[in-house]
């Protein structure tokens, strides 16, 4: 029997962005610290192998949340409370949409949901346990970078922020009480999901990939290599899969590159074909 699991990473591979055909999957993201600190870096960065590639500055050095629309053809990416814009960072360097109305929240995340084709950032704040530690959801307008608040949510603190393919978000706060969090996209309300097990302490960004594999990447914190890991969503377990091949502050906003018609068509009919054999 063919390993269908296997043709199925093979496709999502098999990105449409000039990336090589038989490398790991792609993904990109912001390290906002640098080097060099003054303006920080986009990177490209191969999720099996952890090989990173510079692509150089792009709009705002605050980037805290980045993501793809439906079919890879544009990457939008929202910045922090302290600089409170929308970007459009689907060509270098990136142009500005409108800037938002978050007054609260230096880190948190940018996506888009495939189930109801809406855009959703997370800003959560990151002061101490027994202080206020609060997350805020938003709509996002992506033709003008407005904000509509969907909730607020003062149960923790979140560095992640995930959708699901079918519509679930996550978050994960591996800084104060290192929990894994279901995100109610209708009121801003989290639920502790479970404890995160395999993780270091440390800010993580992540983002699932078109079979519904959650991938969590964080920066060294003070300058050291970071990490690639797959986060089971009902159990907290994290698997590490590779290190960043040079050393990192933060990891902010990762997006998986989407792959192209036919690899994504492969891609997803692997993914039910996997599916299928299960139930059998």
């Amino acid at each position: 029997m063919p390993n269908f699991r296997l043709l199925g990473v093979i496709a999502c591979a098999c990105a449409s962005i000039g990336e090589g055909a038989f490398a790991g999957p792609t993904a990109l993201f912001y390290d906002r610290l640098g080097p060099p600190i003054t303006t920080g870096q986009m990177y490209s960065v191969d999720l099996m192998s952890g090989q990173l590639t510079n692509k150089g500055v792009y709009g705002s050095k605050d980037t805290t949340g980045m993501a793809f629309n439906a079919d890879g053809s544009r990457l939008l990416a929202i910045t922090s409370r302290s600089t409170r814009e929308v970007w459009d960072y689907t060509s270098k360097p990136g142009s500005f949409i409108g800037s938002h109305s978050a007054d609260r929240g230096v880190d948190g995340g940018l996506q888009y949901n495939r189930a109801n084709g809406k855009w959703y950032a997370l800003h959560s704040s990151d002061i101490g346990p027994g202080e206020i530690e609060e997350s805020w959801l938003y709509e996002v307008n992506i033709n003008t970078g407005a904000y509509t608040l969907v909730g607020a949510d003062a149960a923790g603190y979140c560095s992640g922020f995930a959708i699901s393919p079918d519509g679930k978000a996550y978050g994960i706060d591996m800084i104060f009480r290192h929990e894994l969090y279901s995100i109610d996209l209708a009121t801003g309300e989290k639920s502790v999901v479970a404890q995160l097990q395999g993780l270091n302490p440390n800010k993580y960004s992540m983002c699932f990939d078109l079979l519904g594999t959650l991938w969590v990447v964080g920066g060294g914190n003070v300058f050291d290599y970071g990490t690639i890991s797959t986060l089971n969503v009902d159990t907290g377990v994290a698997t590490l899969v590779a290190h960043f091949s040079e050393k990192m502050h933060d990891a902010c906003g990762l997006a998986i590159v989407i792959p192209g018609p036919s690899a994504a068509f492969l891609c997803l009919l692997t993914g039910g074909l996997v599916a299928v054999r299960r139930r059998r």
